[in-house]
């Protein structure tokens, strides 16, 4: 018999799976208004899992925050949620952390792909 945590983690992914396909397929579409509805999609879930209870969507603070789209202030996490799994992608999260100057009020950046990552990112690119 699987535990009621057990059985949260299965639904959990079990329906972060579900959401990958969703995105794929708008993706796929040319629609991308599912990228932006991912964000508030991920704040209840890394509030479950990380208690990172202060979680917020930047771009509610100023429209199109530059780089990052979640942050807690208190437990100074940053979290940029993104289809695009790409290292350029990946690179220019980390310049925009850099040239903003993130790293005063938050010493994590996380970079969240919702869709699967690519089998390797090569040290040379």
């Amino acid at each position: 018999m699987k535990t009621s945590s057990e059985e949260l983690l299965i639904k959990i992914r079990n329906q972060i799976a579900a959401y990958q396909l969703n995105v794929k397929s708008d993706n796929k579409a040319h629609r991308y208004n599912i990228n932006d509805r991912a964000e508030s999609f991920t704040i209840p879930l890394f509030k479950l899992l990380f208690e990172w209870n202060n979680l917020e969507d930047l771009n509610k603070r100023e429209a199109n925050f530059p780089g990052i789209d979640l942050g807690d202030f208190n437990k100074r996490i940053s979290i940029q949620v993104t289809s695009d799994t790409s290292l350029d992608k990946v690179k220019y999260s980390l310049n925009q952390f850099v040239e903003n100057e993130y790293y005063n009020q938050f010493n994590r950046l996380v970079i969240f792909m919702i869709q699967e990552k690519q089998s390797s990112y090569s040290q040379q690119a």
